[in-house]
């Protein structure tokens, strides 16, 4: 049987083993931008952020941003920035709250920018590796598609894509992009595929849409550090949803 690399490529592998104070030189200049303004600032200070080393990343050995691997009880938590928790510290994210209400150590695989395929690939290998007693997807924005390369490493294309890689005259990327259908398709199809790996191994799991659930107004979801991404509010509110519908299983 044909089998994967393990463990499969992942973009944090190039910030393993740091401590990031910003993820991406776009969330250094939202934060400035804010806290020029009066209004902001005094958010980010009621906040606690006002200073740029008040949100840090640390990123593991094998490039996620959570502590090092080991054989603890976990909850595995899937996604992309939502859940990575891009302009937060993590303790106020999703999977931190799900974790220590549920009592088991929390592995965030997710990185920011990708898409379902990336949350299966790496569904596909850790779920089973580590001792997973919970998986949750937030599944991303779905108009991302991976494919990967002939170096080992992956690339995600989403519409008006920046990568090197895009071309426009591709056939077959211009017409996955303009059809919506194909990006709900492959969510659905990638989040089937996530609850199939876990019932295979018995372990629970709960997958949502990103879209769905951290798309809603700064002013019911407070806003994170780069004022694009769901503020404290929105994952408090989304680990209450995760941590019901848990209940009920």
């Amino acid at each position: 049987m044909y089998k994967i690399a393990t463990p499969p490529w992942n973009p944090g592998l190039k910030a393993a083993n740091t401590e990031l104070v910003w993820q991406s030189p776009l969330e250094k200049e939202q934060f400035e931008k804010m806290m020029a303004d009066p209004v902001h600032r005094a958010y980010f200070i009621d906040k606690g952020w006002d200073r740029p080393e008040a949100i840090t990343y640390k990123i593991n050995s094998l490039g996620f941003r959570s502590d090092e691997f080991d054989d603890s009880p976990c909850l595995v938590a899937l996604g992309c920035s939502y859940s990575f928790g891009v302009g937060l510290p993590i303790d106020d994210t999703w999977p931190a709250l799900v974790g220590k209400a549920l009592g088991l150590k929390v592995f965030n695989l997710a990185w920011p920018g990708q898409g379902s395929d990336y949350c299966f690939r790496m569904a596909n290998h850790w779920i089973s590796q580590l001792n997973t007693k919970y998986c949750v997807l937030l599944n991303p924005p779905p108009s991302r598609v991976e494919v990967l390369m002939e170096n080992g490493q992956a690339e995600t294309f989403m519409p008006h894509s920046l990568s090197s890689y895009y071309n426009p005259n591709d056939w077959f990327l211009t017409q996955w992009m303009v059809n919506e259908d194909n990006h709900w398709l492959n969510n659905r199809r990638n989040a089937l595929a996530v609850k199939q790996i876990c019932a295979e191994l018995g372990v629970a799991c709960n997958t949502y849409e990103a879209i769905e659930h951290m798309s809603g107004s700064r002013e019911e979801l407070e806003y994170a550090r780069d004022y694009m991404h769901a503020g404290p509010r929105g994952h408090q509110i989304f680990a209450e949803r995760i941590l019901n519908d848990k209940a009920r299983t």
